[in-house]
């Protein structure tokens, strides 16, 4: 496996529903659109069954880490993150989950 991935596939929980993407534009940030979507992963999770939402979030990005904590998710594991050239994060990486 490639080092830069491994981290991030050792967080994985087979079975959760995974939010694996999310990006509001600056000037729609604190709109509540963030909050919005995160409602709608939860709904879709549980119309599939599942009993939790996760997701991936770089430690840096503070202003996602804190919607994300606004909404109910909990961090519940972590792996640092591998340097390389395409991404300018550092750190470590965060699994988060809330209940759906």
């Amino acid at each position: 496996m490639d080092p830069v991935l491994e981290p991030y596939s050792k967080l994985e929980v087979p079975g959760s529903y995974y939010i694996s993407d999310m990006a509001v534009f600056p000037e729609h940030r604190g709109t509540g659109l963030g909050t919005e979507m995160l409602q709608i992963a939860k709904e879709k999770a549980r119309q599939r069954g599942c009993r939790e939402t996760r997701l991936l979030v770089f430690r840096q990005n503070e202003g996602e880490v804190k919607l994300y904590e606004r909404n109910g998710f909990k961090i519940i594991n972590r792996a640092a993150v591998v340097p390389h050239e395409l991404t300018r994060y550092t750190r470590e990486v965060l699994l988060m989950t809330a209940p759906v």
